[in-house]
């Protein structure tokens, strides 16, 4: 049954609307429609909406800076028209006594009552949510998802952070020291210009033994240094100061997905099957920083700025690919394949050999990850500890994108799985510091267009061994 509609002016908002059902669908899955979707030629238009409000529990109007105003070939604004699909759609739920929540886009205000037709002067009576269109987007999609749950009469399903200190886990490595160098990176350039990459770097003698020979390839010739600590075998790179530790992550098998009485999964985590990975790969072990990033490239994107050992944030798929990946590769040299990890690599990596939702165990913990809405932006990508394959923060902080589209579970095993490379979205992974714990599990998905630009969405990148 459909029980939440957004209704939209596809000149206006389809952008949005788009990205509100796809976040949505978190935390309503199978229960949010599009408003304009299934319109046939002939089609009874009044009796359509009659149809779909029959079954809408609330109905959801975006209002951007246009929506009013939108005029038809004639230059007549489109609510004067009756036939208007917009207009009969919030007018039919109006009559029906459906539920209705005005979203305010941005900083637009609610129309004037000139502009509206006399059957949606009520409209002005309801009070509207704000989803703002900046740094405050994510915690104003956490208060809208609040507002629809009261709407509806539905409990906060939102899942309450453990507070009690976790289990330590086995004595770290020494940290890695940026202090210094980081500081003085060019975050921005006066006219907006990004450094050309450099050279590859030097070869640096790398910190191994002959004694310790790696299965599945050797010690990466890229690498500044490289060896073996109590964790596992590790390899640094360098850009302008700025160094980044990978972790070699080795072939195996594991349970993709969420089982059938795991809490809180969504429909797209199931079934749960086995996968086979048959190729090592060196990860990095956080999450890229504004430091690295703004080291190779000369800029700084990040919406989140207080210190440069902040993930990234509001990059795109698409900058990753054209910008980030490749300036890395031409960076550190060696013919150095670097890429986005694939949703099974990524899931594989989190779990650290372990099949509860998290890799710490089933209860989500604010000792391990940053989650919960609550905060105004990101931690530091070594704030808190490592899992047990030496990977920081792979639940919560920032969505993590990979290389791949979401992919349809099945229960037949899998080998490598990617998904379709044509689709116009691609997954992101691990939750964030503006969602709920819920999200953050290994298993939890989300997909969003290649060019989004989400301020509580990174990323980490691999090399190939």
């Amino acid at each position: 049954m459909n029980t939440i509609v957004i209704s939209y002016r596809r000149q206006d908002s389809r952008d949005a609307a788009r990205m509100l059902l796809e976040r949505l669908l978190h935390y309503f899955p199978g229960r949010v429609v599009m408003g304009l979707e299934g319109l046939l030629p002939g089609e009874n238009l009044r009796l359509k909406a009659e149809q779909q409000m029959q079954d809408c529990r609330l109905l959801l109007v975006l209002i951007g800076p246009d929506w009013s105003h939108i005029a038809d070939d004639r230059g007549r604004p489109r609510l004067q028209d009756r036939r208007d699909w917009v207009r009969l759609e919030i007018a039919t739920g109006l009559q029906r006594g459906v539920p209705i929540l005005p979203v305010l886009l941005g900083s637009t205000p609610m129309p004037d009552e000139h502009d509206l037709p006399s059957e949606l002067h009520s409209l002005l009576d309801l009070q509207p949510q704000r989803l703002d269109d900046g740094a405050g987007r994510s915690a104003a999609l956490t208060g809208l998802v609040e507002a629809i749950r009261r709407q509806l009469g539905e409990a906060d399903e939102l899942l309450a952070l453990v507070t009690a200190p976790a289990p330590m886990p086995a004595p770290m490595p020494e940290a890695i020291s940026v202090a210094g160098s980081a500081e003085v990176l060019p975050l921005r350039r006066a006219d907006g210009s990004r450094v050309t990459p450099a050279p590859p770097l030097p070869a640096r003698a790398p910190a191994r033994s002959a004694a310790e020979p790696l299965e599945h390839g050797g010690w990466p010739a890229w690498a500044l240094a490289c060896g073996r600590d109590e964790i596992g075998a590790w390899a640094e790179i360098g850009v302008d100061g700025v160094r980044q530790r990978l972790r070699r992550i080795e072939p195996g098998m594991f349970l993709m997905g969420a089982g059938p009485s795991t809490p809180e999964r969504f429909a797209d985590e199931l079934p749960r099957h086995p996968v086979t990975l048959t190729r090592a790969f060196w990860l990095a072990d956080t999450a890229c920083s504004r430091a690295l990033w703004s080291a190779l490239l000369g800029d700084d994107p990040a919406l989140h700025r207080a210190r440069p050992d902040l993930p990234v944030d509001s990059v795109s798929w698409n900058d990753i690919q054209a910008l980030f990946l490749p300036a890395l590769a031409h960076e550190i040299g060696y013919g150095a394949r670097v890429r986005l990890p694939t949703e099974a690599e990524w899931e594989y990596a989190c779990r650290a050999g372990q099949r509860g939702s998290f890799h710490f165990g089933e209860v989500a913990s604010a000792a391990w990850m940053h989650v919960g809405g609550e905060a105004d932006g990101p931690l530091p990508v070594q704030a808190l500890p490592s899992s047990a394959w030496g990977l920081h923060q792979m639940h919560g902080n920032v969505w993590e994108w990979c290389q791949d589209a979401k992919r349809r579970y099945d229960s037949e095993p899998a080998l490598d799985p990617q998904g379709d490379p044509v689709d116009i979205g691609r997954a992101l992974r691990g939750g964030s510091w503006a969602g709920p714990a819920r999200w953050a599990r290994a298993s939890c998905r989300f997909e969003a267009p290649r060019s989004q630009r989400l301020d509580d969405a990174g990323f980490r990148f691999l090399i190939e061994v």
